[in-house]
């Protein structure tokens, strides 16, 4: 494995472990929303500690499912579809495509 791939292979691990825990705090704040109150003292356990208080209620147990999806879109799917569309398409030299003309290409173009 060269360095290159190494450095990207080690931020993607990175970015797995921390998002885990961006997306259990975005999901306590969705689901506050998804309750219609207003986000407080959100933590990275509010979701997983609500989880445990309400998620025996099935209205509460589907509107905790539906802040984790919304948790994991937002921190994993968004990103990976930014990243895909950047770097999707043709690359772009730095400094154009400039180089020397041949011979021919000097007479073709009536220069000599």
């Amino acid at each position: 494995m060269n360095g290159k791939k190494g450095v990207i292979i080690g931020v993607v691990l990175v970015y797995i472990i921390v998002g885990f825990f961006a997306a259990q705090y975005v999901a306590g704040g969705a689901y506050f929303v998804v309750n219609k109150t207003m986000p407080a003292d959100i933590a990275i356990d509010t979701w997983m500690r609500y989880w445990e208080a309400y998620g025996d209620d099935p209205v509460q147990r589907k509107k905790l499912t539906m802040a984790a999806g919304i948790g994991g879109i937002l921190v994993y799917l968004v990103p990976l579809v930014v990243v895909l569309l950047a770097t999707r398409g043709q690359s772009r030299s730095l400094h154009g495509d400039a180089r020397w003309a041949s011979a021919r290409e000097i007479r073709k173009a009536g220069l000599l």
